[in-house]
């Protein structure tokens, strides 16, 4: 069995690979969902590769914000004005996202 100080250590070091790796998948996902639904729109979009960068030193609730921002996105399964406004009055701090830069 692990020494308690062990487990401690190990789950700090590895957290932040784990986190950064969900808030990559965020923005991968908003990316895929822009891409998809705005092509062939009135609204462009051409994506965000500071994306993962932005969101690096975020905190679980900064990054909860996105998270909910990006599934109200992808439950709308629409590309306008008023399904991004809706999105975004849900989830506030999830709408251009950037922790620490």
């Amino acid at each position: 069995m692990m020494p308690k100080s062990f487990a401690l250590l190990a789950a700090t070091v590895v957290a932040p690979f784990v986190l950064s790796a969900c808030a990559a998948g965020l923005c991968e996902r908003k990316d895929t969902f822009m891409r998809s639904t705005c092509s062939g729109t009135s609204m462009t979009y051409h994506g965000d590769p500071m994306c993962e960068r932005k969101i690096a030193k975020c905190n679980e609730g900064q990054l909860a914000q996105f998270r909910g921002y990006v599934e109200c996105l992808e439950a709308q399964n629409v590309c306008s004005m008023e399904a991004l406004a809706s999105c975004a009055e849900k989830w506030p701090g999830g709408v251009n996202l950037a922790c620490g830069m």
